[in-house]
């Protein structure tokens, strides 16, 4: 599990990890997943929040981030999660799973856990 201070930061590490892993014949298992706090561009850093599950209220630049992260993540476990209301509840569900039984190497997390 890997923390990081805002959505923006979590952005780069997953793009990053995204590119230097398509070159290699097995790749990681990456994942991200944050909540959204009243202010997005919080300080992270000693803050733990409540986790939110209204994708709804975050900006369009961290809901296209995460839709794009969850698609990713349907394509490693042929899952069909979204980032609108159960949906996106049953991914936070089944990622919490799949990282309790070591199926994800590296999780990217914002403001939880």
């Amino acid at each position: 599990m890997f923390a990081v201070s805002s959505v923006d930061a979590a952005k780069v590490y997953y793009q990053t990890f995204k590119r230097l892993q398509s070159t290699v014949p097995n790749p990681l298992k990456i994942a991200t997943i944050f909540s959204f706090a009243a202010n997005e561009e919080q300080d992270a850093i000693g803050d733990i929040v409540d986790e939110s599950f209204e994708v709804e209220a975050m900006n369009s630049s961290a809901k296209e981030f995460l839709k794009s992260a969850i698609d990713d993540y349907n394509g490693y476990f042929a899952t069909s999660y979204d980032v609108d209301g159960k949906s996106f509840q049953n991914y936070y569900r089944d990622l919490a799973k799949r990282v309790k039984n070591k199926e994800v190497d590296l999780l990217i997390v914002v403001g939880m856990f």
